[in-house]
């Protein structure tokens, strides 16, 4: 397409798509109106303003304005109608079709509580026969421990292609090696060293030769192989295989190997041996070696990285056995965003992990600092992170969940206290980094009903706090001793109170406050100071359960959690620390944070306040969430911009196979490029932000466009593996497909169907009306060459099967998704 064409279209959208998200920041929005008329060659021009959700416009005209108006014939095609002009003095008016409320508030739920619509979801939704409609989707979503959700445990992929290695010769020595030559990891299981050449008779001189058993004597790991470990991962036979892993390259010799003694007696014994591997997570020019003592029976493979995606039940075992690295746990996120069914869970959990931010590579640099002799401080740091967002989600699948059991998962994570400094803080050096936070950034907001005389005191309740490595019958024990040699006995890095170090003075928070009258009733004029006096000992530690008590449930706190939650699901323009909530004429923001709280204070149904779902509910049943105050009113994060755009192409075609997808992985690089969006390692506390304008600029929607156009490029495009160095080809689409499989063959060379087709998957929210602009592109495009001249290569010419045909739909879908309307949500 030639690049001015494509741009004049793109300009005239994006205006277009600015005046519809400002009309629709308002409940109801404004009437239609003409916004101009003009008068040329005997031809007249009447102009409309945008209107949110139009599905049709209808021009009615009058000689008088008292008169009476009557609707004048021929078709709207957009926002103006043209027709012959009377000469007279005319008066118009504008009529408009809204699109239903139904569909306007299943494109919200869709957009909202979910990672985007899918083709399916649509249907499943909205338009299918046996449509459920945006309330029973609501209240599905708000249940996720309900739905059947089984993409962490769905067996890996049967392409999976185990490889046999033999070799035959003799040995000088009595032991049996197997290393990698760099850094790296790949499965081995069914290992066979017998005397003689026949494997299927010989008997087996090795032991645990399945890895069935524990990974102890007469195996041993060593060495850059010490992290080795027998994994349920995948296996070539039996439950278990062996995942060697190494973080560097390794030698023949006891030292840096994964070796087994054997009984060797003769150096003329002929020997052979034979193993399968699995490639897992290698670099490039890795060979594997398996071999027996001396120079001859030697079996030296090159181990290359598995095609295809990883299986996510691999991902997920990774994680669960503390062997993830931090893209690991970044794919997992990425293939369950765009996955799951469980959407609302996927959305809150990267919403809550957000807010409560912490930072991988902090974590990674404390182990290095304080635990020099380990090796796997990539995968100690990601376990921390995983921790966190999975103990987000057990809070989110229970129907009790409140927002203190997410504050106290907070409070005594290992991965906050490293974070924020906590674990720096001292009986006469007390730390002020994460109680600053806790009151700006967790639960008061900034400025909100305290000062900085409580934050001074309350640093003194989280002296003492520690993170060490203790054995996993302790791992739960706040005062238990760490083990004895971090490098070698078994155990997991948990919290520690170290009561010699904690601060055991009285603390005063909160001295003499009283909330503030605009809250009004019931607590306005309320006290709420805190008094910790728990004295010495293993008595200190109740100072940190008490603080996140009485800060979980404060006024302050509902407002300020309840303001980002607007934010996230309805629009930006929430304020907290304003609202006067006695005000009889509150705007529609003050009253639906007033019905938040409301929500928050109402015992739920374990008798506790601030349930979850009830806070949702509530937000999720307002006038404002479901109409134009919530429709297009928020712009997407990057994160959110790369998902959606897979899930909206992805359909499932027979079971099995897909219409788009990704591996998860490759979404890292391009939302990097989209906004420096490094999930789970974010340097600054605040999170990232739900503010729309701060993730605009013209480099960043440069690389939206990029991401869009990279997306729906045939996967054995040259220009796709190039693209983002090798670094995102994994995230495919087929347009052509999906079209073929949703729609009947009649239209498929119909350019205006088609285009009418993605215009209602890619913008579901906007209404016919509104997308004239948009559609005429669209068809402009499939109707034209590669050099963009108008109508030069007309698309009902083209074979539904042929090169250019797929060619033209992919790139007029690429060109769809990188207009304004796309970033919209």
């Amino acid at each position: 397409m030639n690049p001015c064409h494509l741009a004049r279209w793109m300009i005239c959208i994006l205006a277009t798509s600015l005046s519809i998200a400002a009309i629709g920041a308002d409940i109801t929005p404004a009437p239609p109106r003409v916004a101009g008329v003009t008068v040329s060659n005997g031809q007249q021009t009447v102009r409309f303003a945008p209107y949110p959700a139009a599905e049709a416009f209808r021009l009615l005209s009058a000689t008088n304005i008292s008169g009476t108006f009557t609707p004048r014939s021929g078709a709207i095609p957009g926002l103006e109608w043209t027709g012959p002009a009377n000469g007279n003095t005319e008066f118009h008016r504008v009529e408009v079709t809204p699109m239903s409320s139904n569909a306007l508030l299943s494109s919200i739920v869709l957009n909202r509580l979910a990672y985007g619509p899918t083709p399916d979801e649509i249907e499943r939704v909205l338009t299918g026969p046996t449509a459920i409609g945006p309330q029973a989707f609501i209240n599905e979503q708000l249940a996720p421990e309900a739905i059947n959700e089984t993409i962490d445990f769905d067996a890996p992929s049967t392409n999976i292609n185990w490889v046999q290695v033999t070799a035959t010769g003799t040995a000088s020595g009595s032991n049996f090696f197997m290393y990698l030559s760099g850094a790296g990891s790949v499965f081995i299981d069914d290992v066979r060293l017998v005397r003689g050449t026949n494997l299927s008779t010989g008997q087996n001189l090795l032991f645990n030769e399945g890895f069935e058993d524990v990974l102890t004597p007469p195996w041993n790991a060593v060495g850059n192989y010490s992290t080795s470990l027998i994994t349920n991962l995948v296996s070539h036979s039996g439950n278990n295989c062996l995942q060697l892993t190494a973080v560097g390259g390794g030698t023949t010799g006891s030292t840096n190997s994964v070796f087994q003694l054997f009984p060797h007696t003769n150096n003329n014994t002929i020997y052979t041996l034979s193993f399968w591997y699995l490639p897992d997570r290698v670099g490039s020019n890795v060979n594997l070696t398996v071999r027996l003592s001396g120079s001859v029976t030697i079996a030296t493979v090159p181990v290359r990285p598995p095609t295809g995606p990883v299986p996510p039940s691999t991902i997920y075992a990774r994680l669960t056995n503390s062997t993830a690295t931090l893209d690991d746990l970044r794919a997992w996120v990425s293939y369950r965003a765009v996955r799951s069914r469980t959407q609302l869970l996927e959305v809150l959990a990267q919403f809550w992990d957000n807010h409560f931010n912490t930072q991988y590579g902090k974590s990674r640099q404390w182990f290095s600092d304080n635990y020099g002799a380990l090796t796997n401080e990539t995968e100690l740091a990601t376990n921390f992170e995983f921790r966190e967002t999975s103990q987000w989600r057990q809070v989110l699948m229970n129907p009790n969940g409140t927002f203190f059991d997410l504050l106290k998962i907070s409070a005594e994570s290992p991965g906050m206290m490293i974070y924020l400094d906590s674990v720096l803080s001292s009986r006469t050096t007390p730390n002020e980094n994460y109680p600053r936070e806790l009151l700006e950034l967790f639960t008061m907001g900034s400025d909100n009903g305290y000062i900085q005389a409580d934050i001074n005191e309350l640093s003194k309740a989280w002296t003492g706090v520690r993170v060490v490595k203790k054995s996993p019958q302790n791992a739960n024990n706040l005062f238990a001793p760490a083990v004895a040699s971090y490098t070698n006995d078994p155990g997991v890095f948990v919290l520690h109170f170290s009561t010699n170090s904690h601060n055991t003075t009285v603390k005063r928070l909160f001295t003499n406050n009283v909330v503030a009258a605009r809250f009004g009733p019931p607590y306005a004029g309320q006290s709420y100071s805190l008094i910790l006096s728990n004295g010495l000992g293993t008595n200190g530690w109740r100072d940190m359960p008490q603080v996140i008590a009485h800060l979980a449930n404060l006024p302050y706190t509902q407002e300020f959690i309840s303001v980002k939650l607007c934010q996230l699901f309805v629009h930006e323009n929430f304020e907290f620390g304003v609202y006067d909530y006695t005000d009889s004429n509150l705007s529609p923001e003050a009253r639906l944070i007033r019905d938040c709280m409301t929500a928050w204070r109402t015992p739920g149904p374990d008798g506790r306040q601030g349930n979850l779902r009830a806070i949702l509910r509530t937000i999720f049943n307002s006038t404002l969430f479901r109409s134009h105050g919530s429709s297009q009113q928020k712009v997407k994060s990057p994160f959110e911009f790369a998902v959606s755009a897979i899930r909206a192409l992805r359909a499932n075609v027979s079971g099995t196979n897909y219409t788009a997808d990704t591996d998860g992985y490759d979404i890292r690089t391009p939302i990097n490029r989209m906004g420096n969006m490094n999930m789970f390692d974010r340097e600054e506390p605040d999170g990232y932000p739900e503010t729309g304008r701060l993730w605009l600029n013209t480099a960043n929607l440069c690389e939206r466009m990029r991401f869009a156009q990279h997306l729906c490029m045939a996967s054995n495009s040259s220009i796709k593996d190039d693209d983002y160095g090798g670094s995102g080809d994994d995230n495919t689409s087929n347009p052509v497909l999906l079209l073929k499989t949703k729609t009947p063959s009649q239209t498929w060379n119909d350019a205006g169907a088609v285009a009418d087709f993605f215009l209602g998957l890619l913008f579901p929210g906007d209404g016919r009306a509104n997308l004239s602009g948009e559609r005429q592109a669209a068809i402009e495009f499939l109707n034209a060459n590669d050099t963009g001249a108008p109508n030069s290569s007309l698309f009902n010419s083209l074979g539904d099967s042929s090169a250019a045909y797929d060619g033209r739909v992919r790139s007029m879908v690429g060109m769809l998704m990188s207009l304004p309307r796309f970033h919209e949500q």
